[in-house]
């Protein structure tokens, strides 16, 4: 697919050299001044110079000034040389006429853009973030203004709606979490997210289906692979960063709860109304995504969240190697709690028992350097129609969280508006000013 991308490139490049471009005309005019440019500074040192090499072809040149006035040949060698600089000039000026008089406003704010991205964002930490769903989407769309070197590490083990039937009926990685991530670090138009993203209502076979993951798993039938069809969707959608699942092979989530009784399946795990105690893949020993380890070993800052604790975070991190590739590491780990619990999942859980039960389902006792809690950001209104929901906004125990032995960033986190959400850009403008002080600075021992 590569080789077949470079020889694309390849043509498309000598196209600047087709008939009636224009292109090559000016050129050859610039090529030509250099030349005579060339020869008027030869002339020069000549002038100047008092012996020379009878072996050089400079001689010869020297032996034909002699017969002609010192001062004459000054002038001869001055007009060349400004010819030769205006040829150059015209050359150059004409090219890049040329050129962008073919460039509309638009061509031009996506070179400008090009170059944006090959210089500043380019030169940006290396950033991992971990978990599934809106709310990772949430941080990436912050986080692209920041980096472009970002890999989204998210669930495989989705079983519901459009992914769920792709992953039942193709076998396929359940492509809903990779889509969304995707289209949150896209820089596409508008109309080709909604496109991306749009759900058919009716039609046998389509009503429920995502358009976008239908594609994910229309270019994984032409390519034969769906890491290569993910980086093609990401072509198209120009993505900043990269999105990879935790695993590829086909795994499930298996929720116990605190009464006993277990149940499988990710999107049911919430619906029971028990207390879960912990969740578990099957199988247990699933591969994990190489490509996954490759960015953490690559990462400056790993982020856990935010998402949903038992169904997007946590699966990823019981993926076996995923841990202990984080733990090599010694780079700042974040953990965005969420804004509100979740029904069913996290009911009555505090910002401690968030990092409590992460810490309990990976063994690792010392694994979260900073845990980012939300402060406010929404009014009594927005907090009854929640509360009749059955979700209430994250309680802070400060405290508690510092005996884990994390640091505590309280912020005012969430959007102000009619949904009780972490707002994109003061979330990612919080991370970043963090980061930017605590760089290469892990609190772990």
């Amino acid at each position: 697919m590569a080789d077949k991308a470079g020889k694309k490139d390849k043509r498309q490049f000598l196209h600047w050299f087709y008939p009636g471009i224009r292109i090559k005309r000016y050129i050859v005019i610039s090529a030509l001044g250099v030349i005579v440019t060339s020869l008027a500074l030869a002339i020069f040192v000549l002038l100047a110079s008092t012996s020379i090499d009878q072996d050089n072809m400079a001689f010869l040149l020297k032996s034909l000034t002699n017969f002609i006035h010192p001062w004459i040949a000054f002038i001869f060698a001055l007009i060349l040389f400004v010819l030769g600089i205006y040829l150059v000039v015209l050359g150059v000026q004409k090219a890049l006429q040329h050129t962008f008089g073919a460039i509309t406003v638009a061509d031009l704010g996506e070179v400008a853009n090009e170059f944006y991205k090959k210089t500043i964002l380019a030169q940006g930490p290396e950033v991992v973030v971990i978990g599934g769903g809106t709310g990772l989407a949430t941080l990436l769309r912050g986080l692209k203004d920041y980096t472009s070197n970002i890999t989204a590490i998210v669930t495989a083990a989705d079983d519901g709606g459009s992914s769920g039937r792709i992953k039942k009926e193709w076998g396929l990685v359940p492509p809903g979490d990779i889509r969304s991530c995707l289209l949150a670090l896209a820089e596409t138009e508008p109309l080709m997210k909604a496109l991306f993203d749009y759900r058919f209502q009716s039609g046998e076979g389509l009503e429920g289906h995502n358009f976008g993951n239908l594609f994910i798993l229309a270019m994984s039938e032409v390519t034969g692979d769906f890491e290569t069809a993910v980086e093609q969707f990401s072509r198209v959608l120009k993505v900043r960063g990269q999105v990879v699942a935790s695993t590829l092979d086909n795994v499930n989530l298996k929720a116990i709860y605190e009464n006993g009784h277990e149940v499988l399946g990710e999107s049911v795990i919430g619906k029971k109304g028990e207390k879960i105690k912990q969740v578990e893949l099957e199988p247990k020993n699933c591969k994990v995504n190489k490509k996954a380890i490759e960015a953490i070993e690559r990462a400056e800052l790993i982020i856990l969240g935010p998402g949903s604790l038992y169904t997007s975070i946590i699966p990823n991190l019981l993926v076996p190697g995923l841990v202990e590739a984080i733990q090599k590491k010694q780079v700042p780990v974040y953990y965005i709690v969420n804004v509100m619990t979740e029904p069913g999942e996290t009911d009555n859980y505090t910002a401690f028992d968030h990092v409590k039960a992460i810490l309990d389902q990976t063994n690792v006792e010392n694994f979260i350097d900073y845990v980012f809690v939300n402060t406010g950001g929404f009014d009594g209104t927005l907090k009854e129609r929640y509360k009749k929901q059955g979700a209430f906004p994250v309680e802070i125990d400060q405290k508690k969280l510092e005996n884990l032995g994390v640091k505590v960033v309280l912020q005012r986190l969430a959007n102000s508006n009619d949904m009780a959400r972490h707002d994109s850009d003061k979330l990612a403008s919080v991370v970043m000013s963090l980061y930017a002080q605590t760089a290469n600075k892990s609190t772990r021992s």
